[in-house]
């Protein structure tokens, strides 16, 4: 949104916390990362807003005023979903400091 400060979540959370906010983390992890998250102000906000993220995303495809300009099809829609997980479990490579 404009104005508002970016979130920034602590940098060894953000794939658990993607994974809690689409409902995907099970067991230990979902615990770990929801006791996390209750605790710490930027984690618990990013899980908020990638909630809300995904909601919109996910309306988007039939509740647009121009939706049938913007619709995906089913097969489109899944294949979307199916690399934001993807790129949500492959987390990029550490930098290598020289």
């Amino acid at each position: 949104m404009v104005g508002e400060e970016p979130i920034k979540p602590c940098p060894h959370m953000k794939i658990l916390l993607s994974a809690l906010a689409d409902d995907t983390l099970t067991g230990v992890m979902r615990w770990f990362t929801e006791q996390h998250a209750r605790g710490c102000t930027r984690c618990g906000s990013a899980v908020v807003h990638l909630r809300e993220l995904r909601t919109q995303l996910r309306t988007l495809n039939t509740s647009s005023p121009i939706a049938g300009e913007l619709r995906l099809s089913e097969e489109r829609l899944t294949a979307v979903e199916v690399a934001w997980n993807r790129i949500d479990s492959n987390p990029p490579a550490p930098a290598i400091e020289e």
